[in-house]
């Protein structure tokens, strides 16, 4: 009796597994399939020239028809409409600005921790050094601008998470030394991070409170500026400055103005020593890209 029981025991678990795989298939198949975008230009005197999926979003490009060449670099006037299904959730670009626009690989993730996906997109002007902007957008029920920096001569920037706790952090550089006291290869650009703050919905400028995090770009840094004093191959005052602000800017910009100073007091051998110290103690605290440590 045992046996028959422990048979038709099973037939029944097999028979009620049968009617819920059923229903899981009648479910899935009666479900509305995911509506698509559709194809219609941003405004008159815009054609299509591609889509591709990235992420949750369809990404479609329209050029200029009265201008439609695209260079190598993606300069052109384009728009491209960013969907999410059939949800038109931002439109990238301006009608009339020749720019190349890039949406960034990291798209599609939750970059910023608040659990919707992100738009991470870079704009380029065009030139030899200029001019980059930074832009994200968190996609949810509405679409949030979460980040807007312009990086200019920096690049795109960076995102990576600096402290280890899920959340990425947004790098870049403040290149207003750009051309300050050397040429440009040579000119110091400061690391600024912004971090995403829950309060506010924002990414906020907030270097200091990476200061350990960006400790070994600056010890490198001061390696290579002690080896460069010593073996004298920096012998001119400009090309000196450049090499010394390298390290001192990176620790005035972490929030520790002093050590930067000192650090310039006990590097630069220049007869222009206090004024120097002073123009860069004026320009970095007038930086909007400095921020003092708490």
């Amino acid at each position: 009796m045992r046996g028959v029981e422990a048979v038709d025991i099973h037939a029944r678990l097999v028979a009620r597994l049968t009617v819920v795989v059923l229903t899981l298939m009648a479910v899935a198949c009666t479900a509305p399939a995911k509506a698509q975008a559709p194809r219609r230009a941003p405004q008159p005197g815009y054609q299509f020239v591609n889509a591709h999926a990235q992420g949750p979003f369809e990404l479609q490009r329209w050029v200029a028809t009265a201008a439609p060449d695209v260079s190598p670099a993606g300069m052109c006037d384009c728009l491209i409409l960013v969907y999410e299904g059939s949800r038109r959730v931002v439109t990238l670009g301006a009608a009339g600005d020749l720019t190349a626009i890039t949406v960034e690989a990291t798209t599609g993730r939750d970059i910023n921790g608040d659990g919707e996906p992100d738009l991470v997109v870079s704009t380029w002007s065009g030139g030899a050094h200029c001019c980059y902007t930074a832009t994200m957008y968190s996609v949810g029920r509405d679409t949030r601008k979460v980040l807007a920096v312009e990086t200019g001569n920096c690049g795109p920037g960076t995102f990576e998470d600096l402290n280890g706790d899920g959340v990425l952090e947004f790098s870049s550089c403040d290149d207003r030394w750009a051309d300050t006291y050397c040429d440009f290869a040579s000119a110091p650009m400061p690391t600024v991070v912004f971090a995403y703050d829950a309060a506010s919905r924002q990414y906020q400028l907030a270097t200091p409170r990476f200061a350990h995090a960006l400790q070994p770009l600056i010890d490198s840094e001061l390696a290579e500026t002690r080896t460069a004093l010593a073996t004298g191959a920096d012998r001119d005052n400009g090309a000196e400055k450049c090499r010394v602000l390298r390290p001192a800017l990176d620790l005035m910009y972490t929030g520790r103005l002093d050590e930067g100073v000192a650090l310039i007091r006990g590097s630069y051998r220049g007869d222009d020593l206090e004024k120097f110290v002073q123009q860069v103690t004026t320009e970095t605290r007038s930086s909007p890209l400095w921020k003092a440590a708490p």
